[in-house]
């Protein structure tokens, strides 16, 4: 997207990517944005014993974050990529490396903004299984290499005039949402999970309420943004959107690693 003084021109990226091609067809002459917001959660249940011990503690864990609430299954591509890997994250980190020449000369910065997830994990994170393809939880290390992988665009290209920031829109029922329960059911459990807001503000629920902190972001100017801080939708119990921070920790000693293996996995598809 294009900004002017007088009106906004919105800048027209068309991806494709197949058989490790990738395709796009410029509009305008900028982009302002470039929102990475591709995702894919496949839920294969409910573990509901994620539940016990039911202390407040991790009653509040497990709904504000999903923790080991929804287990995630994964498969392999025709490329052999994992998908989960490769539609938050690789596809992204490919369209960010074809798009840097073109983001590096135009006159303007950008202001790359992804969505990640609280539910990034640190502590399983495995550097050497970049692709998740035997971590418990491939969405939540998906998610924290969306983090790392922000981390290093910023190290690398804000002398360009590109930066990065991630954000997390909390809960929200759509389509990603409903493979977990049927629509009827959180209908149902709807005004509890209203209620809940009162101390888990991350139930934002609406599609607009979890887009808040990417539209907040967008209102930035990228470099006055604190780029080692993810950015959280909220919502309270009266509906009132409001946007929070989260500090993004120890990406600064993995980033450069990650980066890396993306850079060789690229590589290495490319002359396959």
């Amino acid at each position: 997207m294009c900004r002017d003084r007088e009106k906004v021109l919105y800048h027209h990226v068309m991806v494709m990517w197949s058989s490790r091609d990738l395709w796009m067809d410029f509009r305008y002459e900028c982009v302002d944005w470039l929102f990475c917001n591709a995702g894919l959660m496949p839920v294969s249940g409910v573990n509901w014993r994620a539940f016990w011990p039911p202390t407040p503690s991790n009653l509040g864990y497990q709904l504000g974050t999903g923790g080991d609430l929804l287990p995630v299954t994964d498969w392999q591509t025709s490329d052999g990529l994992q998908q989960v890997f490769s539609t938050n994250l690789f596809g992204h980190y490919l369209m960010v490396q074809e798009l840097e020449g073109f983001l590096s000369a135009q006159t303007r910065d950008c202001h790359v903004i992804w969505t990640s997830s609280v539910t990034a994990s640190r502590a399983t994170f495995d550097p050497t299984d970049i692709q998740g393809k035997n971590s418990a939880d491939p969405y939540a290390h998906s998610k924290r290499a969306v983090d790392l992988v922000s981390r290093e665009i910023n190290t690398r290209m804000n002398q360009k005039g590109i930066y990065s920031s991630t954000t997390c829109p909390g809960l929200v029922a759509t389509q990603l949402t409903y493979g977990i329960m049927p629509q009827w059911f959180w209908s149902l459990i709807l005004p509890l999970l209203l209620l809940l807001r009162i101390c888990l503000p991350s139930m934002t629920m609406t599609a607009t309420s979890g887009a808040e902190a990417l539209l907040w972001l967008a209102r930035q100017q990228p470099s006055s943004v604190d780029h080692t801080h993810k950015y959280l939708s909220r919502a309270s119990v009266s509906g009132h959107r409001y946007v929070d921070t989260e500090q993004i920790r120890g990406a600064e000693e993995l980033s450069a690693e990650v980066w890396k293996q993306l850079e060789t996995l690229s590589r290495t598809l490319s002359s396959s």
